[in-house]
């Protein structure tokens, strides 16, 4: 089973921000997954990095899930009231 929760990208980047501040001191270090589209996004700057890897990272959660037949899952849908 998995568990997608979408947050707003703001916070998805300031996230990823914080978390390279803190783990290395480095707005430049990558840290957590990398997409496909690392190779890409490793000539950027760190702000567009970090948009990217949030940005990517959501597109290839949501292709992958749409792959999954829907009976195996719930969504935000099937549990609103």
């Amino acid at each position: 089973m998995f568990i997608y929760i979408r947050r707003n990208p703001i916070y998805v980047m300031q996230s990823l921000l914080n978390s390279r501040l803190d783990f290395y001191g480095d707005l430049g270090a990558w840290h957590s997954y990398g997409p496909p589209e690392f190779f890409f996004l490793k000539e950027r700057n760190p702000y567009e990095r970090i948009a990217g890897q949030a940005y990517f990272t959501n597109v290839g959660m949501e292709k992958g899930l749409e792959r999954i037949a829907a009976y195996r899952g719930l969504s935000g849908e099937t549990l609103a009231p």
